[in-house]
């Protein structure tokens, strides 16, 4: 049986709860076969709410059109997005403290329209990104480094790094030892 951090027991979409009353539809005997929903019961069953499961619209409402993309590393998979002609200059957008890729939404379209390449990566835990319960895992170098092993597995060359807030400790890093390399 599943349960949920409150300790209240799950139940899937095509399970009854004991009243009788389907748990997606609330209809004696029908159950809906195009809606996904959660049934959530008390540890003690004494009582029953239907609750929908959460799907986010990553586009949020297309305002955000671009296509994912990840990133594996050992400490959990990065989004990002990498929009334009590959042979175009690079440009690196990195967020800050406390939000998102998103807030460069306005950015990667004239970008791309200019004939640059857009990258825009979501630090671990914002974001699309994975959120890992460990704190030590949100610590500067460390985002350093997830992101210094993101952008060389791209094999840019020549590119323009952008920051905003926590971006300006994080992404200048790659930047110079790009420097110090060439």
């Amino acid at each position: 049986m599943n349960v949920n951090p409150d300790g209240q027991k799950l139940l899937a979409s095509d399970q009854t709860l004991a009243t009788g009353v389907s748990a997606v539809t609330g209809t004696p005997g029908r159950r809906a076969r195009s809606l996904r929903f959660l049934g959530v019961v008390d540890l003690f069953g004494s009582t029953a709410r239907v609750l929908p499961a959460v799907r986010t619209d990553w586009t949020f409402g297309g305002l955000w059109p671009f296509e994912p993309r990840w990133f594996e590393t050992s400490d959990g998979r990065m989004h990002y997005v990498d929009e334009g002609p590959r042979d175009g200059r690079p440009v690196v957008l990195v967020h800050g403290n406390p939000t998102w890729g998103f807030l460069y939404r306005n950015f990667i379209g004239a970008l791309t329209q200019a004939g640059h390449r857009a990258i825009a990566p979501d630090h671990l835990g914002f974001g699309r990104s994975d959120k890992p319960a460990d704190p030590g895992l949100y610590r500067i170098p460390r985002h350093v480094a997830r992101l210094d092993a993101l952008l060389e597995s791209l094999d840019l060359r020549d590119a323009v790094v952008v920051v905003q807030d926590w971006g300006g400790p994080i992404g200048p890093s790659w930047a110079a030892s790009c420097t110090a390399n060439d």
